[in-house]
């Protein structure tokens, strides 16, 4: 064995011994990782609302297993609808449009 090879060796072993001993990336890291991210999305939407008109209405979907359901709100009025089709969204809206 030559003397660079005995280096090279050396080096690779001290490399995987510092390898062995960087503990891994722990559950409650990652779970708080999770946690800030989340509360960075909120933090974002809350500044977007509070950015933008807070009057006009809002209309928003969240998906199921048995389909999309539909929600409302209209601030200037505080009527909301909610869990409802598109169809009975519509209908809502236009409800809204001729009162």
């Amino acid at each position: 064995m030559t003397h660079s090879t005995s280096r090279s060796t050396s080096r690779d072993r001290q490399h995987l011994e510092h390898l062995w001993h960087i503990p891994p990336t722990s559950h409650n890291a990652e779970k708080a990782t999770a946690r800030i991210n989340r509360w960075l999305k909120l933090a974002g939407k809350s500044l977007v609302d509070l950015l933008t008109n807070s009057q006009q209405l809002r209309v928003w979907t969240k998906d199921t297993r048995t389909g999309t359901l539909w929600f409302a709100y209209d601030p200037t009025t505080g009527q909301t609808i909610s869990q409802t089709s598109e169809e009975g969204l519509r209908a809502w809206l236009e409800q809204r449009h001729y009162q």
